[in-house]
């Protein structure tokens, strides 16, 4: 949503003899642009009943805002100048009885205070205003709706569009400082010092074998930019920097006429007004590239990205622009590097930052009415960004059980259809859009199973969210690489788990539902692990979480189905029947599973320091759950299995309540929660460090 700002001197008429009649009343306030000036990138004043745009040009009858509800007062400022101009009113139609019934005929005036007050009274009686009958009409509950959307959006809006950050630091510099988890925000170059420019860029033909391998391995995962866009900038930056030579290869095909400032690329981005923005662009690709090459943070490569990275950070001031689409496409750069590296930058901060500058944009709403005139390139793009960064935004909610950064009841925006600056085939493209699909699904079910009131029907629920995974499911493109095969399985497997786990909704599972968890999860553990032996996790401590919990998954199911079937006997008769539709478990299955995770949790740890902690923290955890797994199975009473339930770890057994930790300390793996150290636990260690090293 575009905002502009501005300052507004009211001053009262009343008698001189007052002593208030003089007061000047001076505010600064927030006001959403209309619709005419936000499509024409003009300067709105927000004035009603039309903006002074709408005035000169002509459409003061058709301005925005004045209609649907869109004029309605945004804050306490904006509500006590809609109040005084409405006494004004009611001052000169007392003064002058003449004019009397033309005031009447533009409504009543009314005493209104405190939130009551929010609405104009033309626009509150227009939507208290009902249909022969006293239903409200179609109409009117729009605009409400638009209202109640408008008010919700107002602290996304003030938080990100305050004019007092327009003095002082840039907001690169704010967002990278609090983002930063270990790394130093390096200081700001001068673009003018061309000898220090070229001694940050990579050598010519690094920098382009860099860029195809982020090509070639990151950008399937999140196409989001255009690559005809990027290879301009690298053309720009390099061409810029280095005297007597020319990108050729993969640049030659593209144009080298030169940008003008507001002039749209193909892309749909603004063109920047400095080489700032190419430099940046560059660098950060490099740095990405080099650290998916990484498996170990401590490595040379990792060393080498973090050099580039840092590199790229002193341009920042010239691509992190508040409340732009290029800014925004500098974060997901941002968030990109930082799942690769969680250790140097907090990607959740970032995430949050950039769904709230997508809200400030509207990206989360296609433009609608034949008012808004926006081309397919500049459509095409938002789309990309937007659903890139729910993608971030949903991996990591759903990952480390966290509340989602925005509603989807709130989102209505068509996927992308990948038609501009991209090279990918048509099952290429049907891939990318399954994967914004199935993300969606996940998300309807977390929000339904795990961040709601429990249902009245919760298992009717559940068969309603399998039947739409199946439907997504039958989609999948038939002929596609087995890598996204392996991907877009992964993310099934993440959809069953999240079904079939204890959550807020239901605690407790029937055995069917438990065997579907039990096969999910050793699948999910089976299929990620061949993932990360690939070295092809780019988003480390999402997967790790996801990981954690589908260990916790199997233990907590192996654990229950056992329970189920020792003690058929003395369950209902519907429960013995269900139980005896799950087939045995094997407790090979189980070691192989537990040894998968670890050696999964073990291996990215390389890559962040908080890893090795949670690496540990479930290497503990399963050891001491597994001691009593595997104990000599007899014929348990009922103080045997209420034993267990007290021995048994307690993440195991309110797995119901679980979410991945999101900090990790020291203590936590220092503390014995369970006081089991023997030599069993000791054995059972050592096995599955075996197995997870063949």
């Amino acid at each position: 949503m575009q905002a502009d700002f501005h300052t507004s001197s009211l001053s009262s008429p009343l008698p001189s003899h007052n002593p208030l009649s003089h007061v000047s009343l001076t505010v600064k306030q927030l006001q959403s642009a209309c619709v005419f000036c936000k499509a024409r990138k003009i300067r709105c004043d927000g004035q009603l009943p039309a903006c002074s745009g709408c005035r000169k040009y002509g459409r003061a009858s058709s301005c925005s805002l004045n209609e649907d509800g869109q004029g309605f007062e945004r804050d306490y400022a904006t509500y006590l100048q809609a109040r005084i101009r409405r006494l004004q009113v009611a001052l000169h139609k007392d003064r002058n009885p003449r004019q009397q019934e033309s005031a009447l005929r533009r409504g009543p005036v009314q005493e209104q205070h405190g939130p009551a007050g929010l609405m104009p009274s033309s626009a509150a009686a227009s939507i208290q205003g009902s249909e022969p009958g006293g239903r409200p009409s179609l109409v009117q509950k729009s605009q409400i709706d638009r209202l109640i959307s408008e008010i919700g959006a107002l602290p996304i809006l003030a938080s990100s569009s305050d004019p007092s950050c327009l003095d002082g630091p840039h907001l690169a510099t704010i967002v990278l400082a609090a983002a930063s988890e270990s790394i130093v925000v390096p200081s700001v170059i001068d673009l003018n010092h061309l000898d220090e420019i070229r001694a940050l860029l990579p050598r010519l033909e690094t920098a382009r074998k860099l860029a195809n391998q982020y090509f070639a391995r990151v950008y399937p995962r999140l196409p989001f930019f255009s690559v005809q866009g990027f290879w301009t900038h690298f053309r720009l930056a390099y061409d810029d920097s280095t005297s007597g030579s020319s990108v050729q290869d993969d640049t030659s095909h593209v144009e080298k006429a030169p940008r003008l400032a507001g002039q749209e690329a193909e892309d749909g981005l603004n063109k920047v007004t400095n080489i700032g923005y190419s430099y940046f662009t560059v660098l950060v690709v490099c740095a990405i590239s080099t650290a998916s090459l990484s498996r170990n943070v401590d490595s040379v490569i990792s060393r080498r990205a973090v050099e580039t990275f840092l590199a790229a950070l002193r341009f920042r001031e010239h691509a992190v622009l508040p409340n732009t689409i290029a800014g925004l496409q500098a974060i997901l750069f941002l968030i990109q590097y930082a799942t690769l590296n969680p250790s140097q930058l907090n990607a959740w901060y970032l995430v949050g930052v950039g769904m709230r500058i997508c809200v400030d944009l509207g990206l989360h709403q296609d433009p609608s009415g034949s008012s808004i005139q926006m081309s397919g390139n500049v459509l095409e793009t938002r789309r990309r960004l937007f659903w890139s960064m729910y993608s971030f935004d949903r991996s990591i909610s759903l990952g480390t059980g966290r509340p989602c950064e925005i509603s989807d009841k709130v989102i209505h925006v068509d996927v992308p259809n990948f038609s501009i600056g991209s090279e990918a085939t048509e099952d290429e493209i049907l891939g990318y859009k399954q994967r914004y699909h199935v993300l969606k699904l996940q998300s309807l079910a977390y929000g339904k199973l795990y961040m709601s009131e429990r249902p009245e029907d919760p298992a009717e629920l559940v068969v309603e969210l399998l039947e739409q995974f199946q439907d997504w499911a039958r989609n999948n493109p038939i002929s596609m690489s087995e890598h996204a095969r392996i991907l877009l399985r992964s993310e099934w497997l993440q959809g069953m788990i999240l079904l079939y786990r204890p959550c807020r909704a239901i605690q407790k599972r029937t055995p069917q539902d438990l065997r579907k968890l039990w096969d999910a999860s050793l699948s999910f553990a089976k299929t990620y692990r061949g993932l990360v032996e690939a070295n092809e996790i780019f988003y480390v401590q999402i997967a790790s979480a996801k990981v954690y919990t589908a260990g916790l998954a199997i233990i907590h199911a192996y654990w229950q189905l056992r329970h189920v079937q020792d003690v058929g006997d003395d369950l209902p008769e519907s429960t013995q029947e269900q139980a005896s539709t799950v087939a045995p478990l094997q407790s090979l299955d189980l070691w192989s599973g537990v040894a998968d995770v670890n050696f999964m949790l073990r291996s990215l740890s390389d890559r962040w320091e908080e890893g090795r902690l949670l690496a540990k923290r479930f290497e503990k955890l399963s050891t001491a759950a597994i001691e009593l797994l595997m104990r000599p199975q007899t014929r348990q009473g009922e103080d045997t299995i209420q034993d267990m339930d007290s021995w048994m770890p307690n993440e195991v057994v309110q797995f119901w309540r679980h979410s991945a930790p999101a900090r990790l300390h020291l203590s936590d793996t220092d503390r014995d929660q369970d006081g089991a150290h023997n030599e069993l636990q000791d054995l059972i260690s050592e096995i599955t460090n075996v197995k997870s090293a063949r």
